[in-house]
């Protein structure tokens, strides 16, 4: 494919997802899980009228800087090494080991391990820890794991790589973004119209905040650092945390925590 992995792309394809669905859809919940999270606060940005609630589990978006390490410098910077190695390297680093043992997803034990020896590391984009690794898709195939279909996918998926390399390049991953400050005053502007009753001019973005759940063990998307963050742009007043044990696998090992946590947001707000 020839287009860049960026928010132009991804916002064309949810906004084509919407216009191809039989559902009239004027407004909708938005819920972004890791890349998707830096994404909907994209989206939500330019389409807030359309955009009633903004959830984001573990998201990216403004990771700190620091967790670039030389490796993914060299990597994901154009013109420091030829592509065709680039490629050959990436593959190799994204790649999960083939021995990962079925079954295990979500232990938080085993999460807390991984997350000592992932935080900071630097190089947080290729691995999730041995949580992430393990974690079933579905109670129904417990041998089926997120490991080994991103094994398939980069044995077999001849996009995989240049999907994954375009997206870690183009795509809203690390701070500064400028989209959560925008999105701030978005939502700083729709707590005054509610403060003074004036609720219908200004659609979307129930009660002006926006809510965020994590991981408490989550090796990528650092929960303090993140908590720190988001309060830290969007304000206090901005943004409602909740934190779940487990890692960033939690949407697939915590799956009924994750969804009563957003529904209980739904309901209050």
């Amino acid at each position: 494919m020839d287009l860049d992995y960026d928010m132009r792309l991804y916002t064309t394809q949810i906004l084509l997802v919407l216009a191809s669905s039989k559902v009239p859809w004027t407004t909708f919940n938005l819920v972004g899980y890791s890349l998707g999270g830096g994404l909907s606060v994209a989206f939500t940005r330019y389409f807030p009228h359309m955009v009633d609630s903004l959830t984001l589990v573990a998201p990216g978006g403004i990771i700190r800087p620091y967790h670039v390490g030389w490796r993914s410098h060299m990597l994901y910077n154009w013109g420091i090494l030829p592509e065709f190695i680039v490629r050959m390297l990436v593959k190799r680093r994204v790649r999960p080991r083939d021995n990962h043992a079925p079954g295990s997803a979500g232990a938080p034990t085993l999460a807390a391990a991984e997350a000592k020896k992932h935080v900071p590391n630097g190089d947080g984009d290729s691995n999730g820890g041995d949580a992430w690794d393990n974690a079933g898709i579905s109670k129904y195939r417990p041998g089926v794991t997120v490991s080994s279909i991103i094994r398939w996918q980069v044995d077999h998926h001849e996009g995989f790589v240049t999907a994954f390399l375009s997206s870690i390049r183009n795509a809203p991953i690390y701070a500064p973004q400028e989209d959560w400050v925008a999105l701030a005053m978005l939502l700083g502007r729709r707590r005054r119209h509610e403060n003074n009753s004036i609720v219908g001019s200004t659609p979307g973005l129930r009660a002006g905040k926006i809510h965020i759940v994590l991981g408490e063990e989550d090796p990528v998307i650092v929960k303090d650092e993140l908590i720190e963050d988001t309060r830290r742009v969007l304000g206090p007043d901005g943004v409602e945390i909740m934190v779940l044990p487990g890692g960033h696998e939690i949407p697939i090992a915590a799956s009924f925590d994750v969804a009563n946590a957003i529904e209980g947001f739904w309901h209050r707000y």
